[in-house]
C-alpha cells in the first residue's frame, strides 16, 4: 500500500499530469493556497460534506491544526475546480488499477481474472446544462422530469476492485457501455454476463480482445436455447448464428473491431 500511495503522489505532482489535465495552459501557474496537486487531493478525499466544511477540514489536516481555520471559501474551490479536466480522475483510476495488478498478489479462479459488468441509473443535480447533457426521465404524472445519468462498471469480483467505470447520458444503452469496458480486457480475463447483456456482437468483441466470457441467457429471447432444453441432458453444445438485424443498434466502431 505505501508503494501505491507513493506512486499516486508522484503522478499527481508531476508536471506532465498537471499540464495534461488543466483546461488552460495558464491555469495553476501562479503560486496559490490551493495549487493543482492540493486540489486533486482535496477532491479525492471529499466525503459528501459541504464544500466549506471539506475545505476547512482539509486545511486543518495539512496544516496540523487543532481547530479548523478558514483559509478559502467554497467559491474559491468552485473556481479552481472549473480549471480542472475530469479526465484527471480517469487517469488516476487507471493508474491505481494497473498498479494493483502489477505489484500486488491478487486472487484468480483457475487462472482467470473474474470480472462482472453491471449498470444502473444515477440521479444528477437538477441544473439546465447537466439535464441537457444526461437527459431527464419522465416521472409520475404532474411531477417534473428527473435528470438522471446511466452508470456502468466492470468489477473484479474476487479482489473487490472496480476495473473500469463510466457515467454517460441515459440515451446510451447498457450494452454499449459494456462494450467500452471490454476494450480494456486482456488475455486471461473471464467476463461474467447477466441475462440482459448477451449479444453476438458483444461476444465477438470480447473474443477479439483474446478474453473469455460466461453468460446467463434467457430462453425467451434466445430460441436456439429454448428449443434445445432437455431435462435429461445437463450439458449440450449449441451453435447460434447471428441474424443481420441484430446489428441494427450496434456501434459502428464495435462492428469494425469484430
Amino acid at each position: 500500500m505505501p508503494k501505491l500511495i507513493e506512486s499516486l503522489n508522484n503522478l499527481i505532482n508531476s508536471d506532465t499530469f498537471c499540464s495534461g489535465h488543466k483546461n488552460n495552459q495558464n491555469d495553476f501557474t501562479r503560486k496559490r493556497i490551493l495549487p493543482f496537486h492540493s486540489l486533486i487531493c482535496l477532491l479525492l478525499n471529499m466525503n459528501n460534506q459541504s464544500y466549506q466544511t471539506e475545505l476547512d477540514q482539509y486545511f486543518k489536516v495539512v496544516n496540523h491544526l487543532e481547530i479548523a481555520e478558514r483559509f478559502l471559501y467554497k467559491a474559491n474551490l468552485t473556481k479552481a475546480r472549473a480549471k480542472l479536466k475530469y479526465e484527471a480522475f480517469i487517469e488516476l483510476s487507471d493508474h491505481m488499477v494497473h498498479n494493483f495488478y502489477e505489484n500486488f498478489q491478487f486472487q484468480t479462479w483457475h487462472g482467470f481474472n473474474l470480472f462482472a459488468v453491471d449498470g444502473s441509473t444515477l440521479r444528477v443535480p437538477d441544473e439546465k446544462t447537466i439535464s441537457e447533457h444526461f437527459g431527464a426521465w419522465n416521472s409520475v404524472k404532474g411531477e417534473k422530469p428527473c435528470p438522471k445519468a446511466r452508470v456502468s462498471q466492470m468489477f473484479d469480483v474476487l479482489n473487490k476492485i472496480t476495473v473500469d467505470a463510466i457515467i454517460s447520458p441515459k440515451s446510451e444503452g447498457e450494452n454499449e457501455l459494456a462494450a467500452f469496458h471490454f476494450l480494456k480486457l486482456m488475455p486471461g480475463d473471464l467476463i461474467l454476463l447477466d441475462r440482459g447483456y448477451p449479444a453476438h456482437w458483444l461476444f465477438r468483441l470480447i473474443l477479439s480482445m483474446n478474453a473469455d466470457f460466461c453468460a446467463r441467457i434467457s430462453c425467451n429471447q434466445w430460441k436456439v436455447v429454448k428449443n434445445s432444453i432437455n431435462p435429461e441432458r445437463k450439458n449440450r453444445l449449441l451453435k447460434s448464428d447471428p441474424h443481420r438485424s441484430q446489428n441494427k443498434n450496434v456501434p459502428k466502431w464495435a462492428l469494425t473491431r469484430n
